[in-house]
């Protein structure tokens, strides 16, 4: 159970994030800040702010479910995500950075036209508030369980802190407080497995495998190759249609300062899935070691949600249970705060801007990016709220049904629109409505219930009874296949239709690939004015067309400066953590924690100098 020590430590990283809030606050000087850091983030900013955000909470709580059932199964559907590594770092990152645009929605404006950039908006807003109220579920369930609190209280709690963190600070902060959370959630992944290792009915790592249950290796005992193996080849598309989305992870690139920043970030993503892996070993061994989770969490109607924070509570000391809740947090904040800042940055640039105000001065975007953040983080804590009172289903079945309904229709027209040019401005739009149109009726009619996915599985010839676990994964496996097939086919089709655009839609389409062929720094708008004045203009003096085609301006000192001192802080804090009444051997876990974050605060320090 949760000591005081345990309390204090999550309050203190609480109202840490809060201040990471308002330090960052200062760097915002134009909407772009507020946004997406002014296209100034370094590749380790952006790029842990990425990986952090590929994670969530539903690695350590809906994916461990399936991790206790199936072992290594899950784990290599996380690796799966490596397939499309080589496209992101040759094709895809550099083209993302150099469309100069603040948000993804001015890229869908640039390449579909002002209709579809509305049209856009309007659609995945709403996904985007949903999406992030069911994130907000998830993290409220696995704290509320663990600190022994009612669910929706949580919700309500850590919903308000991440809407004014985001509010207060924008990306800067976004993206601040991911490379700080994901320096904690790293080490406390990194102790916990060690330690679950150490736990003597594990007894090492010839011990942990000697134990391994015989359907953790071999998927044939639980499930038939025919279901499993086209999974993990599902998984394997889904991951790198996200990545190569510039509505999803693909947005992320918009951030960093140039091409050399952009692929630097991809070699960061790549070792992402060794994050999964540290957590699901842990849960594998949770198998054994804490066999009733029933017993544990009384209260989960999912009690596996909860095995990795038992595992995790039987080997931690004191103070070191607070800093695993301020991992799991950090897991799920940093999607929720970035998908806060992207929502709010659509209706503030690319409706209040585009078709309210457009000439409204930089001092009121600025303003109205926090009203629309405050907002909307108050629609996404009802949603959570709604969740919690309604779901039946456990959250990786819940989650994956609704990824192909909500999620993979709006990411394909995202990445053929940076492929195939000859389209008309409404195949974006359209071709999402057919796949989530796709997606509704093969998951909530077709394939809705168990009898009828076994009657699917006999008519092609599963004759065998299909088990739970098949009968999930077949699903998945037919609705993304209907899904993308549907909705590429129509992407493509539309092609027909080019010849009836107009002949300006078809200059701006020319002109927005012809500046993906164009480096950062080669374009005759990244040139950077002499003596460019930063401070926040005054009323009515410069637009954000102006600011944003005014160039680009190094930033990298203010992030050395700014991270490693918040690093050196948070370092500060860890290592206060000897003080606490543990055994010595555990006091050395915060003080060598305290160490490794604070020579790496230290070393960014440094860099400042050599930027």
């Amino acid at each position: 159970m949760m000591s005081l020590w345990d309390w204090l430590v999550v309050g203190t990283y609480l109202g840490f994030m809060l201040a990471v809030g308002l330090v960052c606050k200062r760097m915002n000087r134009s909407s772009s800040d507020y946004f997406r850091g002014g296209g100034q983030m370094l590749w380790w900013m952006s790029g842990t702010s990425m990986c952090i955000s590929s994670i969530s909470l539903w690695t350590f709580s809906a994916a461990g479910v399936r991790v206790y059932q199936t072992g290594f199964y899950q784990v290599a559907a996380y690796f799966t995500g490596l397939a499309g590594i080589p496209l992101l770092y040759v094709f895809f990152a550099q083209r993302y950075r150099r469309m100069r645009v603040v948000t993804s929605a001015d890229a869908i404006r640039r390449r579909y036209g002002r209709t579809s950039e509305q049209a856009w908006v309007w659609l995945t807003v709403p996904i985007n508030i949903f999406y992030s109220g069911v994130g907000l579920h998830i993290i409220a369930l696995f704290v509320g369980a663990a600190l022994g609190l009612e669910v929706n209280q949580v919700v309500v709690a850590l919903g308000l802190i991440i809407t004014f963190m985001a509010m207060l600070g924008g990306a800067w902060a976004v993206s601040a407080s991911d490379f700080l959370q994901g320096l904690v959630t790293v080490l406390i992944a990194v102790i916990v497995c060690l330690r679950t290792f150490m736990l003597p009915e594990v007894g090492g790592v010839t011990g942990f495998i000697d134990q391994l249950p015989a359907e953790f290796m071999d998927f044939n005992l639980w499930s038939r190759p025919v279901i499993w193996m086209p999974w993990l080849l599902t998984m394997a598309v889904m991951y790198t249609f996200r990545a190569m989305s510039m509505d999803d992870l693909g947005a992320y690139f918009l951030k960093v300062k140039d091409d050399r920043h952009a692929r630097w970030q991809v070699v960061l993503y790549a070792f992402t899935p060794l994050l999964p892996l540290l957590v699901f070993l842990p849960i594998m061994a949770s198998k054994w070691v804490i066999p009733d989770m029933a017993e544990t969490f009384p209260n989960l109607k999912q009690p596996e949600e909860g095995a990795y924070i038992a595992i995790a509570m039987k080997v931690l000391p004191q103070g070191m249970i607070g800093m695993l809740i301020c991992a799991v947090f950090a897991a799920q904040m940093s999607s929720l705060d970035t998908g806060l800042n992207k929502s709010a940055g659509f209706i503030t640039c690319n409706f209040y801007r585009d078709v309210l105000r457009p000439k409204a001065p930089e001092r009121e975007l600025l303003w109205i990016g926090m009203i629309f953040t405050l907002i909307f983080g108050t629609l996404i804590i009802g949603v959570g709220i709604a969740i919690t009172n309604h779901r039946e289903l456990n959250i990786f079945d819940f989650t994956l049904m609704l990824a192909p309904i909500l999620q993979l229709p709006l990411v394909v027209p995202m990445v053929m629109g940076t492929i195939v040019r000859r389209t008309p401005g409404w195949s974006a739009w359209s071709s999402a409505l057919v796949g989530i149109a796709v997606g509704a009726l093969t998951n909530l009619w077709w394939l809705k219930d168990p009898e009828k996915i076994t009657a699917f599985a006999g008519m092609i010839g599963m004759a065998a009874p299909l088990t739970a676990i098949e009968q999930v994964d077949l699903r998945f496996i037919v609705s993304y296949a209907m899904v993308i097939s549907c909705a590429l086919i129509w992407f493509t089709s539309t092609r027909l239709f080019w010849n009836t655009t107009t002949e300006p839609f078809r200059v701006s389409v020319e002109s927005f690939f012809a500046d993906m062929r164009v480096p950062i720094g080669q374009h005759v708008d990244d040139a950077e004015p002499a003596n460019l004045d930063l401070s926040l203009p005054p009323e009515g003096e410069k637009t954000h067309e102006s600011l944003l085609s005014s160039g680009t301006t190094n930033r990298d000192d203010d992030q050395y400066t700014l991270i490693g001192w918040l690093t050196v802080a948070y370092a500060a804090a860890i290592t206060l953590g000897v003080l606490i009444p543990n055994a010595w051997a555990d006091r050395l876990l915060f003080l060598g924690g305290g160490l490794v974050l604070g020579l790496i605060g230290a070393f960014l320090l440094s860099q400042r100098e050599r930027s």
